[in-house]
């Protein structure tokens, strides 16, 4: 969880601020590890912006914007989350881009965003395997399940 999002939870759960509504998560691929406090690391975008990468974020939900299907709750079904787990994970099939005729290189990371350029890096992790992005390879999927979120439960 970026620091970010930290932030407004703390706001909006003790401070009497409002929680700004994500409608829609937008994942991208990193070639280096974001950290917390800024969201460094480096978005294939950034890394390899010119024309004919093909790259894009691809937003995470199968309608207009998310619902309770798109991820599943903490405990493991379509419902209202409230299992004791703080883990979520994908329910769909989530594809990017194929790749044009640029190379995106080696992509260590994902990471879900508030929009689908520029915005709030919200959460991230490691690929579970580092994937070498080749000009003209296959668009990188993550199969149901592969990207795992578990809320930092440290008081």
């Amino acid at each position: 969880m970026s620091d970010w999002l930290e932030n407004k939870v703390v706001d909006s759960s003790l401070r009497g601020q409002p929680f700004p509504v994500t409608s829609i998560a937008y994942l991208g691929v990193l070639t280096a590890a974001p950290n917390d406090a800024n969201g460094s690391g480096t978005e294939v975008i950034a890394s390899a912006a010119p024309a004919g990468t093909g790259y894009a974020r691809v937003k995470t939900c199968a309608g207009a914007s998310q619902a309770l299907t798109d991820w599943k709750s903490t405990q493991g079904d379509d419902l209202v989350s409230t299992g004791t787990t703080a883990n979520t994970k994908n329910s769909l099939t989530l594809t990017l881009p194929a790749p044009g005729n640029t190379a995106w290189g080696l992509c260590t990371h994902w990471g879900l965003w508030d929009s689908p350029s520029g915005g709030n890096l919200l959460w991230w992790g490691a690929l579970s395997a580092q994937k070498n992005v080749g000009a003209g390879d296959a668009a990188p999927v993550f199969n149901p399940l592969s990207i795992s979120i578990t809320v930092d439960t440290d008081s």
